[in-house]
């Protein structure tokens, strides 16, 4: 009587041990099944098988989601699984691949952002070089306005001191002429005395010949 209490107190206690494990997370217990026979021995193997499974299912889970955290983002669960664990599994593989194709779009994203910033920073070269031929086109032209404007003042004052010529020219031209005016009628006026009759009356009257200047 007190053999077989004492069996089933040292089986409850392995049992306890092993759930306690299970329940901190700690799959790697065992109880050990030679301490006890008949189908207390059984019960222990049974739970040992369990807690076997769980923490070979559970290692396979931790170490796939290792693999993702390095970044190899390939790793998928393989394996015959039953109950919750397939569950798991099938999550698992789902979580990684949707995990690869947001990580393959952001790549794609950032490859096109990279492009689009090299053709950005191309079009700011080429806008800049443009700039500086522009503002050395805008120099030039403005001396060469500049140089046009002078010749413009050169010109404008030569056409001025032309035009002052002309006009003094123009005047001694007609000075000339009066003046030869004047000595063709004084002329007249002297031939006019010269032939005068002894009577004091020219043949042609001398007002005629003033009258005509």
């Amino acid at each position: 009587m007190d053999a077989a209490k004492a069996s089933l107190l040292a089986i409850n206690t392995e049992i306890k041990r092993l759930a306690q494990a299970a329940a901190n997370g700690d799959f790697s217990q065992r109880g050990d099944a030679a301490r006890f026979k008949h189908d207390s021995a059984r019960m222990i193997n049974d739970l040992n098988a369990m807690m076997d499974v769980s923490d070979r299912n559970l290692g396979k889970l931790s170490e796939l989601l290792a693999s993702l955290a390095e970044g190899d983002l390939t790793a998928r669960l393989d394996g015959h699984y039953k109950g919750v664990f397939a569950r798991m599994r099938d999550d698992a593989n789902a979580t990684a691949t949707q995990l690869a194709g947001i990580v393959g779009r952001i790549q794609q994203a950032a490859s096109s952002i990279t492009g689009s910033a090299s053709e950005i920073a191309a079009g700011n070269n080429d806008l800049s070089q443009r700039t500086e031929q522009q503002a050395a086109d805008l120099e030039e032209t403005a001396a060469s306005m500049e140089e046009l404007t002078s010749t413009v003042k050169q010109n404008a004052e030569s056409a001025r001191q032309a035009n002052q010529l002309a006009i003094g020219a123009a005047a001694a031209n007609a000075m000339q002429q009066q003046a030869q005016q004047l000595d063709e009628a004084v002329s007249s006026f002297r031939v006019v005395a010269a032939t005068s009759n002894p009577f004091g009356h020219a043949r042609p009257p001398a007002r005629l010949a003033l009258a005509a200047y």
